[in-house]
């Protein structure tokens, strides 16, 4: 996580008699999975050892705080709270009936819908998608640069989208709604034509395809919510993830020169640079200054690109710091070539903007595990191999035997 990453160096400049080893577990040797990687340290964790701190995006939260892995934060995050120096809809997330609070993102990004009311008011849900998809079957509500969608990029897109519906607490899949989730993506890819696997784009061979996919697909991975072109058409949206001021370009393009409309998404925001302390920590004096200073005004001043601070007061210095740059894009659309210019956003624009990022009060906690298995085994429907009812029952097999773990 590079904003922690870069707290680290920072602290250690502030404090040259501390020494942070940043160490991460997944590395590009062998064949672990991110389940894999999850049970060893979890391992790690239950038998009272690893790190004094911890990054916990993707992990299983709600079963370190039950188990007494994580420690409580409060006695230095409250007084922050009570000052305004933290957004309150942010980390009031955070914080049990009792105020207790173990985990809290360093910064946290904001998915949006950019489009006409219509279609994002279709979008919203599992049901009003799939009724409006099947009610126009012609209509390419959404559209992806040059080429169709595959099933699989949908079905990422509306589990992020309708996550709490589909997984509810995560204690136990419902088959029922697992059903509901892949047939409302086949609705949706059918009115878009999407594909099995991706196209190939010309001009590459199958090799340069191969390595093109394999190249890209890290990054694309860690997108929850970036699907499509700009909505200039009539009757369509796009789906994207603001991480900062740089992000609205193009958004705020489409209101004013496009007559789109601009909403967040069940009022969903994404936490990033989850930070903990371990309740085994022999320093967790030094480990909660180092929280403290990660959400500093001092350190979340800084736009790395990567997500919306969490410290108020430089939520509202952003505001002010707008470089004014133009940029554009070309989208290929039925054919015909389309350029699309965007010009920096307005201060209104931007306030306006951040005004909606602090009525937002959804986290969304995709557990990283659920999230493979879901799309994994979700690959043989969409292939016409399985009916959506044994899909369904592999998935929820899988899941919780993996959340009985």
């Amino acid at each position: 996580n590079d904003v922690i990453a870069r707290a680290v160096g920072k602290y250690q400049i502030n404090n040259p008699d501390v020494q942070i080893s940043y160490t991460t577990a997944e590395t590009d040797e062998g064949a672990s999975t991110t389940s894999d990687y999850i049970r060893a340290l979890n391992t790690e964790l239950l038998s009272g050892k690893g790190a004094d701190i911890l990054v916990l995006d993707g992990l299983p939260v709600d079963s370190y705080i039950e188990k007494g892995v994580l420690a409580d934060l409060s006695d230095i995050l409250k007084p922050m709270l009570e000052s305004g120096e933290l957004l309150e809809n942010i980390m009031n997330c955070y914080a049990d009936q009792d105020g207790r609070m173990y985990g809290i993102p360093a910064r946290f990004s904001v998915p949006i819908l950019v489009g006409d009311e219509d279609v994002m008011k279709a979008m919203s849900g599992l049901d009003t998608l799939k009724q409006y998809a099947e009610g126009h079957p012609d209509t390419p509500f959404m559209l992806t640069g040059g080429k169709t969608f595959t099933y699989e990029e949908l079905a990422k897109l509306l589990l992020s989208i309708n996550y709490q519906e589909i997984v509810g607490d995560g204690s136990k899949l419902d088959q029922e709604s697992v059903v509901k989730f892949l047939n409302t993506v086949q609705s949706a890819g059918n009115a878009l034509g999407a594909t099995v696997e991706p196209e190939p784009i010309p001009p590459l061979t199958e090799e340069e395809m191969k390595e093109w996919i394999a190249s890209a697909s890290p990054y694309w991975a860690k997108m929850n919510f970036h699907m499509g072109d700009y909505p200039v058409l009539d009757h369509s949206a796009a789906a994207d993830e603001m991480k900062g001021i740089g992000d609205l370009y193009f958004p705020t393009t489409m209101v004013s020169d496009y007559g789109k409309s601009i909403s967040t998404v069940n009022g969903l925001f994404i936490p990033s640079g989850m930070i903990g302390v371990n309740s085994a920590s022999g320093q967790s004096d030094l480990a909660k200054d180092f929280v403290k200073f990660l959400l500093s005004e001092e350190e979340q001043n800084t736009d790395l690109g990567n997500g919306f601070p969490v410290n108020s007061k430089s939520l509202d210095s952003w505001c002010t710091k707008v470089l004014e740059y133009s940029t554009g894009a070309s989208m290929l659309i039925n054919g015909e070539t389309i350029y699309v210019s965007a010009d920096t956003p307005t201060k209104e624009e931007i306030t306006s903007f951040i005004d909606m990022a602090r009525e937002l009060r959804v986290p969304l906690n995709m557990d990283r595990v659920f999230k493979e298995m879901i799309l994994d085994e979700s690959k043989a429907f969409f292939a016409g191999s399985a009916s959506a009812e044994k899909a369904a029952d592999a998935i929820c097999k899988k899941a919780n035997t993996y959340q009985a773990e």
